[in-house]
């Protein structure tokens, strides 16, 4: 087992609200990097019965919630990148400078979250650890951390999209 002991320095942007409306690409790790999620072939990833938990995991918390859309995602052997589109509660005027999901059909619900982005994630990583528990894959973990960009404009959501949907075919095998 690895027991490489992750830093205390903060991976999150500092002074910045993760309840904000926008789009958040997200990548979050299987503990050691253990490849248990999917493999891939012929350049495109081919889910494990770990990865069809996880993709039924990522669309039933991302539907369930009422402030956040699911975006373009991959499942790789041993990572999941996400887009999630956090789009808020009904109510308030909405500030200008946020990079909405309107543009690409999600319904903005003008305000922040009830939720942080890594609240949401937190919900879904546990999720996924509980249902594979109750499949009998107990020992299944996910790194305790996660990784995030807030993406800031439309280019930076095209190169995201783009970036998610060629990490098949960039993917080596050791």
């Amino acid at each position: 087992m690895n027991t490489k002991r992750f830093s205390n320095k903060p991976i999150r942007l500092q002074n910045f609200d993760y309840h904000t409306l926008g789009a958040y690409f997200v990548t979050i790790c299987t503990a050691n990097k253990e490849q248990n999620l999917s493999s891939i072939e012929n350049n495109q990833s081919k889910l494990s019965v770990i990865g069809h938990i996880v993709e039924q995991e990522l669309n039933f918390h991302c539907k369930k919630r009422t402030d956040t859309e699911l975006g373009e995602y991959v499942i790789m052997p041993d990572h999941v990148h996400t887009i999630i589109w956090i789009v808020g509660e009904e109510g308030k005027e909405m500030p200008n400078y946020l990079y909405l999901p309107h543009t690409y059909g999600f319904k903005a619900k003008f305000s922040k979250s009830k939720a942080s982005l890594g609240t949401i994630i937190n919900h879904f990583k546990g999720g996924v650890t509980k249902s594979l528990r109750n499949a009998g894959f107990t020992d299944f973990k996910w790194q305790p951390r996660f990784y995030d960009r807030i993406i800031r404009n439309q280019k930076e959501y095209m190169n995201t999209v783009k970036y998610i949907r060629s990490n098949p075919k960039e993917w080596n095998n050791p």
